[in-house]
């Protein structure tokens, strides 16, 4: 993946959040980046990059973003832009989730006796406002001619 990151135009990152934060697997290739600041060299300046990450609806600061989007300013990369997808959590398929009192179901609709449609979160398709960033991020990028 190093190779790939070095022969990109641009790097566009994505993690889900897991708990507020970002999840393990996004943690550590981000950390590993530290390998492309090098004796005051910096291999991925200059390079332009989009955040992409989950949030719950209504969760407020995008924490994950903002690591995301810290990791590559200290790469010295080009940060135009973010994108934030409204996830699931665990708790919507992990059998338990809506008579769970500490999860997310319940914090959101109360115990339930079944979980239905109507209390999951929208789709991707559903999401305008996703969709809108999405579209915006992809003319950003033709603009830029990557």
């Amino acid at each position: 993946m190093a190779e790939k990151m070095l022969m990109a135009d641009a790097i566009v990152f994505g993690a889900p959040n897991y708990g507020g934060i970002i999840n393990a697997l996004g943690h550590a290739c981000l950390e590993r980046t530290f390998c492309f600041r090098h004796r005051g060299v910096f291999s991925l300046s200059g390079k332009i990059g989009i955040a992409v990450s989950t949030s719950y609806i209504g969760q407020g600061e995008d924490l994950v973003s903002m690591i995301i989007k810290k990791a590559m300013m200290s790469n010295k990369m080009s940060v135009v832009g973010a994108v934030s997808a409204h996830g699931y959590a665990q708790c919507y398929t992990c059998g338990f989730g809506h008579k769970c009192s500490v999860g997310h179901m319940v914090k959101e609709h109360g115990p339930l006796d079944k979980i239905e449609k109507k209390h999951l979160p929208p789709s991707f398709e559903e999401q305008e406002d996703t969709i809108l960033q999405v579209n915006k991020m992809g003319k950003l990028l033709k603009s830029l001619g990557v």
